[in-house]
C-alpha cells in the first residue's frame, strides 16, 4: 500500500467519525418528536421541580447534585413566577424529594397519573442518554482504533520498504511454524505481523517511542506538536477508550495516574466521563493534525530523493484539509514553500493554498500581513489573481481570472473553475457571467 493510500484510508476513516457525530442530531430529533406528542412541557416542569426540591432537601451540598446556589434561584423564581397557575401547583404538591437513611435522594410522586407519566418519560429520557452515550464512546473506540491501523500502516511500509537494519532477519521463528508457514517469504511476512502484534499491545507512548527508535522521526520534542501538548491529549483519548472498554467509563487511579494534569475539565476518580459532541470534534480534529504529520515526517525517509512526488501525491488531500482549517496540513504547506527541497511551483502552490486555508477559515488576519508582502509581480498571472483574491481585490481578481482563462485549455478551465480559490469570488456577477459564457462556448465547441 503507497503512503498517499495511508493517509487517505486515515483521514476517510475520521472523516467518517465525524459525520457519525451528525446522527447524534437526528437521535436527538426522533426523541423530540415524541415527547411532543406525550407533552414534554409537563415532564420539563416535573424535571423542574424535582429540582428545586432537591436542592431543598440537600440545601447543605448542592453540589451533589448537580446544582449550585445560582442555578436553584433561577430555577425556584421560574417557579414562583409560574406559581399562579393551577396545573404548576398541582405539579408541585403532588411531587415530594426526601433523602433515606443512606443519604440518597428519593422522588415520590403521589398522583397516579403524574406518576406512570414521569415513569414513562424518564424510561424514554434515560433511553435518549443511553443512545447518545452508547454512540459517541463508539466513535471514540473507532477513533484510537484509526490511529492505531495507521501507526500498523506505516510501521508495514517502513519495514518493508524503508529499513535498512534488517532487523526481522535476525529474528527467530520456531521450527513448527515454519515448517506449517512453508516458504521464506511468508516467514518473514509472519514476522512482520508478530512484530506489528506485540507493538501494538504496548501503549500509545510506547508506539511513539518506537517511532522515534527506529523510524528516526522527532515527535515529542516537534517544535508543532510539542507547542500545544498534542501527544499528551491524544495520549489522554487513549486511556479514555480504555476507560470505556475496561471500567464502564469511570475514572480510576490509571487513568489520573497516566494522563496526569492532561485530564480534562477537572475529572476525579469515580466521575463518569462525559464524551460530548464538542470534546469529540475537538479530538478528531487533533488526530487529523498529528496524524497527517507524522505522515509527512515519515515521508522524508520514503520520498527523500523525490519530495516533489510527496507533492503531486498529497496536495489533493493536504488541500482537502487545510479547507476545513486542518493545522496539521497548514504545517505541511509552510514548511514546503520554506523548503529548497520542492521545486519553486510545488513551493508557490503550498504557500497560496495556505494563505487560503486562513480566508476559508475566518482566520485571514493571522497572514493578511504576509499576504500583502507576497511579491508576485514577476510570477505568472495565475499567482497574481491568487493574492487578488485573498486580498478581496475584486475587480482586479476577476480581470486576472479571465486573462488567466485565456491562456489555458478548455479542459484546464473545467478544472480552475472547480479551484477552491475561485469558490471565494464565485457569488459576483461578473464572474457568474463570465464563467456562463465561458461554459456556453466551450460545450457548443
Amino acid at each position: 500500500m503507497s503512503l498517499i493510500h495511508i493517509a487517505d484510508k486515515f483521514i476517510s476513516h475520521l472523516n467518517s467519525l465525524e459525520r457519525m457525530l451528525d446522527y447524534t442530531e437526528i437521535i436527538k430529533e426522533q426523541y423530540e418528536k415524541d415527547l411532543e406528542k406525550e407533552g414534554d412541557s409537563i415532564f420539563d416542569l416535573m424535571k423542574l421541580v424535582i429540582d428545586v426540591k432537591k436542592a431543598e432537601v440537600k440545601a447543605d451540598d448542592l453540589e451533589s447534585e448537580g446544582l449550585d446556589s445560582e442555578e436553584y434561584m433561577e430555577n425556584r423564581n421560574l417557579l414562583e413566577e409560574l406559581s399562579d397557575n393551577e396545573n404548576i401547583k398541582f405539579v408541585y404538591n403532588n411531587i415530594s424529594v426526601e433523602i433515606n437513611k443512606d443519604g440518597e435522594t428519593e422522588i415520590a410522586i403521589s398522583n397516579s397519573y403524574l406518576n406512570k407519566f414521569f415513569e414513562e418519560q424518564f424510561e424514554s429520557d434515560t433511553n435518549y442518554q443511553t443512545d447518545l452515550n452508547q454512540l459517541n464512546n463508539s466513535i471514540i473506540i473507532s477513533l484510537v482504533t484509526s490511529f492505531e491501523l495507521l501507526i500498523s500502516d506505516l510501521f508495514k511500509d517502513f519495514i518493508q520498504n524503508v529499513d535498512q537494519s534488517s532487523f526481522l532477519e535476525r529474528k527467530s521463528i520456531n521450527y513448527s511454524d515454519l515448517l506449517r508457514i512453508g516458504n521464506i517469504e511468508e516467514a518473514r511476512q509472519f514476522l512482520l505481523d508478530q512484530f506489528i502484534e506485540e507493538l501494538l499491545r504496548g501503549s500509545f507512548m510506547n508506539w511513539i517511542e518506537e517511532i522515534e527508535k527506529r523510524m528516526k522521526i522527532k515527535v515529542t520534542n516537534h517544535e508543532v506538536l510539542k507547542q500545544n501538548d498534542d501527544i499528551d491529549y491524544i495520549n489522554e483519548t487513549f486511556q479514555r477508550r480504555h476507560l470505556l472498554i475496561h471500567n464502564n467509563g469511570e475514572v480510576n487511579d490509571l487513568y489520573l495516574t497516566k494522563t496526569q494534569h492532561f485530564t480534562v475539565g477537572g475529572l476525579r476518580k469515580g466521575q463518569k466521563l462525559d464524551n460530548s459532541n464538542e470534546y469529540i470534534e475537538e479530538k478528531i480534529k487533533l488526530f487529523k493534525k498529528v496524524g497527517i504529520i507524522l505522515v509527512y515526517l515519515y515521508s522524508s525517509k520514503v520520498y527523500k530523493n523525490n519530495m516533489d512526488q510527496f507533492f503531486n501525491d498529497f496536495n489533493g488531500l493536504l488541500l482537502s484539509l487545510s479547507k476545513t482549517g486542518c493545522h496539521g496540513a497548514r504545517y505541511i504547506y509552510r514548511t514546503i514553500y520554506d523548503d529548497q527541497r520542492f521545486d519553486h511551483s510545488s513551493q508557490l502552490i503550498s504557500r497560496v493554498n495556505y494563505y487560503l486555508s486562513h480566508k476559508l477559515n475566518g482566520e485571514f488576519e493571522e497572514v493578511r500581513e504576509e499576504v500583502e508582502k507576497f511579491q508576485v509581480n514577476t510570477l505568472s498571472i495565475e499567482y497574481r489573481m491568487a493574492k487578488h483574491i485573498l486580498l478581496d481585490e475584486i475587480e482586479e481578481a476577476v480581470d486576472s481570472l479571465i486573462s488567466y482563462s485565456n491562456t489555458i485549455s478548455d479542459n484546464e478551465f473545467l478544472h480552475v473553475i472547480d479551484w477552491p480559490l475561485i469558490k471565494v469570488i464565485k457569488d459576483n456577477e461578473k464572474v457568474k457571467s463570465f464563467i456562463k459564457s465561458k461554459l456556453k462556448t466551450i460545450l457548443s465547441s
